[in-house]
């Protein structure tokens, strides 16, 4: 690892505590672009090993490493490990779908021939009657109704369109440790001889998928850190008083987890009630900060995007409040309004 020469020490006070990760990919797969990221002050890179080639990987690291030392400026290196992938597969065009309306589902089917739409993982040894299904990142919400031979047959709740490759969230779905792939761990296996700085894990849901990883990686030899993407409901404990525990443990085994906004809220349900604390007043209504925890645990702040006449009136920073959520968008942003919010 080249160890970038800093310029000039950073004061506590202008120390930037919020860092800037960014993806690379095709338009950004060169030394240029990635000297020119570097520059405007991104912190960490990413590496997607959804579709990263080895090639490319190495090529890659020793750009940000040498863009770093030019500039000074310390870099992470972050490899994303693909995961299960728990997507829909592919099929031509789009799926139209309505409110109670059943439909099929199956490992690697064709949907053209027989009717099931095609999902990238065999759900149908994971899920049971009852269990919820977010498909398309929470556009179209679906009951599981029976399960028969490796089929899933669902229930539609709300009007929508299914697209090919469209992520699928299952907030009631027990994976039972199965989140680390083969693919993954011939990854980790190519990685440990790389110079990245972090692994990050996707579908985290208990402490032990992260201690599993964590052996594989110190087996390999390698020092790089754990990253987990909390992006399931079944990762979070919500308990009585607010508190949001992760992983069921007040600290995880991991050196960083970074929130999946939109992939959290699209397991969060209208009507449901939690603690918050007012972080800012704005011109339209207020930041607040809806699962409040102390170190070690998780925190989504969301914007309310509904108009408030006088909400400095009602509403004050530091202020501990009851919410409600109204809606979620599909962009994944949770709407309030004054008559969901009450005093704590």
């Amino acid at each position: 690892m080249i160890e970038p020469k800093i310029k000039k020490p950073v004061g506590a006070a202008n120390f930037k505590r919020t860092k800037i990760v960014a993806a690379i990919g095709p338009p950004t797969d060169s030394y240029e672009m990635i000297y020119a990221m570097i520059e405007k002050g991104v912190n960490a890179i990413t590496m997607n090993f959804s579709h990263q080639t080895y090639d490319a990987a190495k090529r890659q690291t020793k750009w940000i490493r040498k863009a770093s030392a030019e500039l000074g400026k310390p870099v992470a290196i972050v490899q994303d490990l693909a995961g299960p992938k728990i997507r829909l597969g592919d099929f031509e065009g789009f799926i139209g779908v309505e409110t109670g309306q059943q439909i099929r589902l199956g490992y690697e089917t064709n949907y053209e021939t027989t009717g099931i739409i095609p999902v990238q993982y065999d759900l149908s040894k994971k899920v049971a009657r009852g269990h919820t299904m977010f498909i398309y990142d929470g556009k179209v919400r679906t009951t599981v109704q029976s399960v028969k031979d490796g089929v899933i047959y669902a229930r539609v709740e709300n009007n929508g369109v299914l697209l090919k490759r469209k992520g699928i969230n299952l907030p009631d779905t027990d994976f039972g440790g199965d989140v680390i792939t083969e693919k993954d761990k011939a990854d980790l296996a190519f990685g440990s001889t790389q110079d990245f700085d972090y692994v990050a894990m996707s579908f985290v849901q208990t402490a032990e998928d992260l201690r599993s990883i964590k052996r594989i990686i110190k087996n390999l030899g390698s020092e790089a850190k754990l990253m987990v993407k909390v992006e399931t409901k079944a990762a979070i404990d919500i308990e009585d008083n607010g508190t949001v525990r992760v992983f069921g443990e007040t600290k995880a085994a991991a050196a960083a987890a970074v929130a999946k906004i939109q992939a959290l809220t699209a397991e969060i349900e209208p009507g449901t009630i939690y603690m918050g604390k007012v972080i800012r007043i704005v011109e339209f209504g207020a930041f607040v900060n809806i699962m409040p925890g102390t170190d070690g645990l998780l925190h989504i702040s969301q914007i309310s995007n509904e108009r408030i006449a006088n909400v400095t009136d009602v509403l004050s920073e530091g202020q501990e409040i009851k919410v409600q959520v109204a809606d979620v968008d599909n962009r994944g942003r949770i709407k309030l309004t004054m008559k969901d919010i009450e005093q704590a």
